[in-house]
């Protein structure tokens, strides 16, 4: 009974010797999209405060601390803490597994549709935007060009289906339906399928993944086939390729410059914005304007242009400050008006 008694007397001893403690669980960060004179930002509810300052004009989740954003009507991704992952130079950004399909503005077109009534004849005008579409890796690498007018996958991520706009077919007096020749193009953009086909698709997936069988046709013709192996070490697991030699874009600060693969400077880092490589021109922005640098880091178009497109058979069409539009030769000199 002593001993009883004498543990008791220590417990009460205790208790008041060490009032009672209350703990709490440390409270978990609450994040939210939080408006502020129509712009966005992320908003951390449980400290009340933003971490990422609403400065965006669009912003969404991607996936687990990534955001779409769009800031001054570009595109491009950032980190709950506002660091930029891809750029804001796209039209748009559309998750596809690990990658992104990128979505560029291309060309403007108006056109007219004339309405009567009684006997008096209206034309309304009604303005197109037409776009171009390549593949991005999640740190904005260009994966596919952006130079197809329809990218889709079709066996993600080994295949994909490729177009060419060839024309707009009305589909009402108001609107017109764009149509298409079709092809398809592997991860590196890699032709597997040349792009003249009226319809392509996937019609088998078979052996685990390691064989396709596609289905083309051209109009009027009747359907064919043919299967596509995957390999071992196939494209989809390599990504983009820089070989000893080839130039590339690289960035230093918040400027771009050009390198080989092998590190050697073809051009300093004194651009605002560069695309990379094709038919063996660049595009490069200096002091708000556009122009074209070649492979041995000579400018060969000044920096004057409003906005250029790609080279493609020898011509690049470019824009004025006043909207109008030229097509001139790898030398600069005006070919069309």
């Amino acid at each position: 009974m002593g001993g009883k008694l004498s543990n008791i007397l220590k417990i009460l001893l205790f208790l008041a010797l060490f009032p009672a403690v209350s703990f709490h669980p440390a409270q978990a960060e609450v994040l939210t999209i939080k408006e502020s004179k129509s712009l966005y930002g992320i908003f951390d509810v449980s400290a009340a405060r933003f971490i990422v300052e609403p400065r965006y004009e669009k912003l969404s989740l991607v996936e687990g601390n990534i955001y779409k954003a769009v800031l001054k009507g570009r595109t491009g991704l950032i980190t709950v803490s506002g660091d930029v992952l891809i750029e804001f130079k796209y039209h748009d950004l559309y998750r596809i597994g690990k990658h992104y399909l990128a979505q560029v503005d291309f060309d403007s077109t108006t056109y007219g549709s004339p309405q009567r009534s009684g006997n008096v004849t209206t034309i309304t005008k009604y303005h197109r935007i037409e776009y171009k579409y390549g593949l991005l890796d999640a740190e904005g690498n260009i994966v596919i060009p952006i130079e197809h007018d329809l990218l889709r996958p079709l066996a993600y991520p080994v295949i994909f289906e490729a177009g060419v706009r060839t024309h707009y077919e009305p589909t009402s007096q108001t609107t017109r339906e764009a149509r298409f020749r079709y092809g398809v193009v592997d991860i590196n953009n890699n032709v597997v399928l040349p792009i003249e086909y009226d319809r392509v698709s996937l019609i088998k997936n078979q052996s685990g993944g390691n064989k396709l069988v596609l289905t083309y046709s051209k109009a009027g013709g009747p359907p064919q086939t043919m299967e596509y192996n995957v390999k071992k070490g196939s494209p989809e697991a390599r990504g983009p390729v820089n070989p000893k030699g080839k130039v590339v874009k690289y960035k230093s600060g918040d400027r771009y410059g050009f390198k080989t693969g092998s590190g050697e400077v073809v051009a300093e880092p004194v651009y605002e914005d560069a695309w990379d490589f094709k038919n063996g021109f660049a595009r490069i922005k200096k002091d708000g304007k556009w122009g074209f640098l070649s492979e041995s880091g000579k400018t060969v178009v000044e920096p004057k242009y409003d906005y250029v497109w790609d080279y493609s058979g020898g011509k690049a069409k470019v824009r004025l400050d006043d909207g109008r539009t030229r097509v001139i030769d790898p030398e600069g000199k005006v070919l069309e008006e």
